[in-house]
């Protein structure tokens, strides 16, 4: 039987280390997953948390406790057996903008360690988020959205961007947006 294979052993057939295969970017910050989109939920926050800790991924492995840790909270704030997939979505923007946030003040200092540190963090947290509406897709969107009845305010047409598009929705281009068309003189 081969023995365990741990960085700095040697097992049996004389590699080193753990396999490299089949990790899907786990060892390095920010490498495209080569798994195609999953619906995120707690369970799968929870899987891809203990395949870090097997993977030894120290970072991800912060990332995802901090998530899991968020994610958890929400869910005894509001009292809930399961979050929603927007929850988790809107847990997870929140935490890109702490590293975003927390890059500009290690920019600010001079620490480009804690820069590369929130770039890599906001890379692994990245990948669990849909892509956000573009320019011309959210101008579509809201375009569509007044065109199919929604009232000509702009809590309802964010109101039906939100439901639509869950997630994928950056309210302060959104409402900017918004705004400028609602501005538009009414078709018709």
């Amino acid at each position: 039987m081969p023995l365990p294979s741990r960085a700095g052993r040697l097992d049996r057939a004389g590699r080193s280390g753990p396999s490299q295969e089949g990790r899907a970017g786990f060892t390095t910050p920010g490498a495209p997953s080569t798994l195609q989109r999953v619906a995120l939920t707690e369970e799968r926050l929870a899987q891809d948390l203990t395949a870090a800790m097997k993977a030894r991924d120290a970072q991800r492995v912060a990332v995802l406790r901090g998530v899991v840790a968020a994610a958890k909270h929400l869910k005894v704030e509001r009292r809930v057996p399961q979050l929603e997939e927007a929850d988790l979505v809107q847990v997870i923007r929140r935490e890109v903008r702490k590293r975003d946030e927390a890059e500009e003040y290690a920019v600010k200092g001079g620490r480009d360690d804690l820069v590369t540190q929130n770039r890599g963090e906001r890379a692994i947290l990245e990948g669990y988020v849909p892509a956000q509406l573009g320019g011309d897709e959210l101008e579509h969107a809201i375009r569509d959205a007044l065109a199919g009845g929604t009232a000509r305010q702009l809590g309802a047409v964010m109101t039906a961007l939100r439901e639509r598009f869950p997630g994928r929705v950056d309210g302060k281009a959104a409402s900017e947006l918004a705004r400028k068309i609602l501005a538009e003189p009414a078709a018709g």
